[in-house]
């Protein structure tokens, strides 16, 4: 009898330690940085909102975040599209990381980093004003002057990347539209939607 209960308390010790290999080797797995960076737009610096909705002129945030590659980031180049029914308003550069920005969202943006990137962050808040009820999508398009929308990565040299669209804002969308309940850019893959909330 004794030794049937030795038995099973080493056979407990060993599903014990193989359910913490486990939990040990998920975790990493689920740590690992993405081979190719993001970049999206958001409603909140948090990256949980990306359809807005209101009645007559109404005014909302918006927050331009990327997610670096394994490689790290340097540098973006990127636009935003404008629809004609959203006037953009006042501007406010993330200063704690920039450390040089040339031309403007609405024409093409060039910036870099003080330090190398590694996880996300944000580079540009803006306030815009919605005009209409007219449904409208607010999306990263690519630098005229580059022909893409880029990452330059923390390897010598800074080497340019392609990076990944992630999530437009839709504005006058309902949160039960399918736009608002999934990300709707078909680049997406599940690494990147489990990405948001780490």
């Amino acid at each position: 009898m004794k030794k049937l209960a030795i038995h099973r308390r080493v056979r407990m010790k060993k599903a014990l330690m193989f359910c913490v290999a486990l939990v040990i080797l998920s975790s990493a797995a689920y740590a690992q940085p993405y081979p190719m960076g993001y970049i999206g737009l958001f409603l909140d610096e948090g990256r949980t909102n990306w359809c807005v909705t209101g009645e007559g002129m109404y005014s909302f945030e918006m927050w331009i975040l990327c997610h670096p590659s394994e490689r790290g980031m340097m540098c973006a180049e990127f636009m935003i599209s404008y629809p004609g029914d959203i006037i953009p308003s006042t501007v406010t550069p993330n200063d704690a990381i920039i450390s040089v920005a040339l031309g403007d969202l609405a024409s093409g943006m060039s910036v870099c980093y003080k330090a190398c990137q590694t996880t996300w962050h944000w580079n540009y808040h803006q306030t815009l004003f919605m005009t209409t009820p007219n449904k409208v999508i607010l999306e990263v398009v690519p630098h005229p002057d580059a022909g893409a929308f880029q990452f330059a990565n923390c390897l010598e040299g800074y080497p340019i990347e392609p990076c990944k669209r992630l999530v437009a804002i839709h504005v006058n969308y309902t949160s039960e539209e399918q736009e608002c309940n999934e990300f709707a850019v078909k680049e997406t893959n599940w690494g990147a939607i489990k990405g948001l909330y780490r």
